[in-house]
Parts: structure tokens; sequence; C-alpha cells
């Protein structure tokens, strides 16, 4: 087999075989919602919606080593009146900012900050990710998760530049607000992902660093309200009840 590859063929003559040539159907592809789900969530009208309604449950991914122009993956959300999501939707400590900094252009040295303005328009003010609309308009890490890294690395410590994230958190797991929309300080996030190590981190942190950040590398979030956010600033999940998912 080919790495890569859906399906393998093998043209040939197969004495006595019983094999034909047969069309493959084509695969249509249906979301469902309970009624409970849509009335958390809402309706959808248009993809924009749609994708929306499932914060980032419906994901387009780019192909690799195929003919095709993308992969789409689909999973259910959960019933809301269900028991493992009233777990997972379940009261999340309330955190604090401990660092803030910026990357201002690819590769650039970040600069730490003490207070930083994010617009929902045009993103976290001199980042580099800066955009309208992005999935990555803001990383964040625990400072837990540092120091778990640099134990893994054999080393006393990470500094929050070194792993590239624009906002670094403690006493909160940021896990627990998967699919949620938080609020620091004034402004209004909502998390769109996990933030996965690149392989900047094996050039950031020495041998062994990519897979050293690996599970500890924080989430992703996009801008909902703007604002500013300071050092200090409290973290903390907003309610599901006014909008918190």
């Amino acid at each position: 087999m080919v790495d890569g590859a859906d399906v393998a063929f093998r043209l040939g003559r197969l004495s006595g075989s019983s094999f034909g040539a047969r069309k493959l159907p084509s695969l249509d592809r249906v979301i469902v919602a309970t009624p409970a789900n849509l009335a958390l969530r809402g309706t959808p009208r248009s993809p924009t919606d749609l994708e929306n309604a499932l914060s980032g449950i419906l994901r387009s991914e780019a192909a690799v080593n195929t003919s095709w122009a993308s992969q789409v993956r689909y999973e259910m959300p959960l019933n809301p009146s269900s028991m493992l999501s009233k777990l997972l939707y379940a009261p999340v400590r309330p955190g604090a900012v401990i660092w803030l900094g910026v990357r201002p252009q690819r590769r650039a040295t970040m600069h730490a900050l003490q207070t930083i303005c994010l617009n929902a328009d045009h993103g976290l003010n001199g980042d580099r990710y800066s955009k309208a609309g992005g999935a990555r308009q803001v990383t964040l890490i625990e400072a837990e998760h540092l120091a778990s890294i640099a134990s893994h690395l054999g080393v006393s410590e990470i500094r929050p530049q070194d792993v590239r994230r624009n906002i670094v958190t403690r006493g909160i797991n940021l896990l627990g607000l998967k699919e949620r929309k938080f609020k620091i300080g004034s402004v209004v996030l909502e998390t769109t992902g996990e933030c996965h190590p690149c392989s900047r981190m094996e050039e950031n942190l020495g041998i062994g660093g990519y897979n050293a950040v690996r599970g500890l590398g924080g989430i992703t979030a996009r801008i909902i309200s703007g604002g500013s956010i300071s050092v200090g600033d409290a973290i903390e999940p907003l309610p599901l009840a006014l909008g918190g998912t």
C-alpha cells in the first residue's frame, strides 16, 4: 500500500476470478442535532451559522498525499441533557493572567506587556496573527504546563516567550474551557482548539522540545468581544445561560 492512499488497485488478468468492475458509490455525510441541542445553540441558517454553532466540531483539514481537495471530519454534538455534557460543562475554577506578550513578526522576539488590546475585527493589536475572524487570534498556555515542559526537558525554567503564546495563566485548567466562551478583563474569547507544538519548539527548547510540549501547548481562541487584558486579570468561563457556549 502507498502511504496516504485511500484505496489501492492492482490491474491485471485474474484467471478464474469472479470479480467484476463496480462503480464506487458517492458518500453523503449528514449532521444530526437533537431538539435540545438546537434549542441551546440555535438553528443554523447558513454554512457560517453551522460552523459557528458547532464551534469547531465541523472542521476542514487539508488533504495529505491525495488528489482530494480537502477532507472533512464530522462529529456529533453532545446532547446538552446528557451526564457527559453536564460534566464537561460543570463549573471551572477561575484562574489569573500572569504574563502577556505579542509576536510582532515571524521569528521576531516577543514583546512582554502589562496590558494588551484586542479587537474582534483586527485581532490582537501588535501581534502577527492579527486578522478578522481567525481561529488563532489569541493563544493561551498554563504556567503549570510551562513547569511540566521544563521538567520533561530537565531544565529549571521555560520562559513564556520560548513557546510563543500570548497569554500565560495560573490556577485554571484551560482544557476545561473547550467549546466555551470565557472572559478575561473586559474581553470575551471563545476556545477554538488546542495549540499544538510546531517544529519551532525543537529550535527554541532544544532536542526533545517538540515532544516535551505535546499535550501541554495550551489553547487557541477567537475574539468575541474586544477590550483590554492586563496582568492579574481573572480568567473564567461565562455561564452557559449567558452564552457560554
